[in-house]
């Protein structure tokens, strides 16, 4: 696929989408302007912020019969509340500004996306008043926690022993220590995470992995597009990753390889802030991306290795994002309440790595994203997401890779949700080390992890969810799904071996998704996936079992 072709798709994907605009909620105040004896009109004085009331509610409410208990009581006793001051920093206004009920409802929605706090509401006393004083609530939750699980997906185990803590000492500060182990390397990993340093919209986040096969270290200091109407944004990190990469067909280990790879970027951009429902922003750049592979001990002779590759280039990024938020429930999560965007994000970033910058060959590098939600109707809504990044050298794309993910959420019922997903996929001249895969670990749930590879993929998932129960024991929500995956891997005009058509399974599973913990990951609450699938396709494989296990911990239902 060509450069233009590529502009064509996702122009098209931008005019397609229907604009459904959503608003913020407005109130109803008096005249802002009247009439005196004398028939002059007064205008009234503007709004402003006054006073900041923030409450941070313990994990269980006492006042609940079914919550006051020895066990919850300890619990609220043991956590460290989150320092009130810690919750203000996240605010986009302050006291004495002007009031804007936007601010108000994007900041309600970036303490709903912190890890170590649930349940945000930002309102006020009466939203009329020349000074309007502002109440913030949010609950604490169980943060320091044993970081042990054992998981099993497509055939492999992985695990993990160690604690993290999202909101060390209720400072809102992130801490790792965990030992890692999975079927390709064992080792410990170290982090250290501060979303607002200094209460300065500014993040830090710190990386050390000690591995059996290499290590990890990792560094990024940024001031984020925090807002909305954020005006700029810079940063500077970098990764330098040491280990050993496997290929695999069928789901076993074919070729084995040191790869040594290195990362950095530094970038600077400005954007006008938010005008009407929109903001666009422009980012300048620069990145060092560098991988170089050797032989390891397992490396088969009769199988090619990577070759050590460098891009080092200037680069300028553009990106839009369409403010439609709203409210609501059963999409990624259980209970909890997500955000949904109804607007566009567009995002376009192209550089040139030329070998006077010290990269080994000269191309263009392309990267693209586009996603929306979009509501058919009450009960149906649908998420595309398209993904383009690609290498454009003189003499063809190398790498060059076109992703489309379209998801249906049909919700018929509260307790009972319908869900779809289709994901397409198709690459051309992909680095060896770099293959599109499909197996237990990526939607086809009967088979063993990268059971298929090549330079087309097509996955297709149908679910009958199931919200079973809420909050149960105040611990925790249950749901389950009865599922069928249909999908394949492969390279087109070549023999791809045993088992390499079209695969099929058929499984179900249940939904475990805690109320009162943590999470790792912004924005979303951890659900641990128990699934149990048959694999419908065999080809006489003798390996392949008849039933797969999974237990796994994702980000979403």
């Amino acid at each position: 696929m060509r450069l233009t072709e590529i502009v064509v798709v996702l122009s098209t994907l931008w005019f397609a989408a229907p604009a459904l605009a959503t608003h913020f909620t407005n109130v109803e105040c008096p005249a802002t302007s009247a009439s005196d004896e004398t028939g002059e009109q007064e205008t009234a004085p503007p709004q402003h912020i006054g006073e900041i009331s923030v409450q941070v509610k313990p994990i269980f409410d006492l006042d609940k019969p079914e919550e006051n208990n020895w066990l919850f009581r300890g619990a609220n006793a043991l956590k460290i509340s989150t320092d009130q001051d810690v919750v203000e920093d996240f605010l986009l206004f302050e006291r004495g500004e002007p009031y804007n009920a936007r601010l108000l409802e994007e900041s309600e929605r970036i303490l709903r996306a912190r890890k170590f706090l649930r349940d945000a509401h930002v309102d006020v006393d009466d939203p009329c008043a020349e000074v309007v004083n502002v109440n913030v609530s949010v609950k604490d939750v169980w943060t320091l926690l044993p970081d042990v699980s054992f998981s099993r997906g497509g055939g492999e185990n992985s695990s993990r022993l160690g604690f993290r803590d999202s909101d060390f000492l209720g400072t809102g500060k992130s801490i790792i220590i965990v030992r890692k182990e999975n079927n390709e390397r064992t080792g410990v990993l170290f982090a250290f995470e501060d979303p607002n340093l200094f209460g300065s919209h500014n993040e830090l986040d710190l990386q050390y992995q000690d591995n059996d096969d290499g290590n990890v270290k990792h560094f990024n200091l940024a001031h984020p597009f925090y807002s909305l109407d954020d005006r700029w944004t810079a940063g500077i990190n970098f990764t330098e990753d040491q280990r050993d990469d496997t290929l695999y067909e069928r789901g076993d280990e074919v070729q084995e390889f040191n790869h040594d790879e290195y990362r950095s970027s530094v970038y600077w951009g400005f954007s006008d802030g938010l005008q009407g429902k929109r903001t666009e922003r422009w980012v300048f750049g620069y990145t060092i991306e560098r991988s170089n592979f050797a032989s390891a001990d397992e490396t088969d002779p009769n199988r090619s290795i990577p070759v050590t590759r460098e891009y080092q280039y200037p680069w300028i990024s553009w990106q839009v994002v369409n403010d439609q938020y709203i409210k609501t429930k059963h999409v990624n999560q259980m209970s909890q309440t997500e955000d949904i965007n109804f607007g566009l994000n567009a995002f376009i970033q192209i550089g040139y790595a030329d070998e006077s910058f010290n990269s080994r060959d000269n191309a263009t590098v392309l990267r693209m994203q586009a996603f929306q939600y979009r509501r058919f109707s009450e009960e149906l809504l649908h998420y595309y997401q398209f993904n383009a990044n690609s290498y454009l050298h003189d003499d063809g794309p190398r790498n060059q890779i076109v992703h489309l993910f379209n998801r249906f959420y049909y919700t018929p019922k509260p307790e009972q949700q319908w869900f779809a997903n289709l994901e397409l996929s198709r690459g051309w001249n992909l680095f060896v080390d770099q293959p599109l895969t499909i197996g237990g670990d990526s939607g086809l749930r009967g088979y063993p992890i990268h059971y298929q590879n090549g330079d087309h993929r097509v996955l297709f998932n149908l679910e009958r969810r199931f919200y079973i129960a809420y909050d149960v024991w105040s611990l925790f929500d249950i749901g389950g799904a009865v599922y069928a995956d249909y999908g394949r891997a492969w390279n087109q005009g070549e023999d791809n071996g045993p088992n390499g058509g079209w695969l099929a399974d058929v499984g179900f599973g249940f939904r475990l998704s805690p109320t009162r913990t943590g999470s790792d990951t912004e924005g979303s609450v951890a659900v641990l996936h128990i699934d149990i699938a048959t694999p419908l396709v065999r080809d006489d494989d003798p390996e392949l079992d008849e039933w797969q296990v999974l237990v796994t911990l994702r980000n979403r239902f």
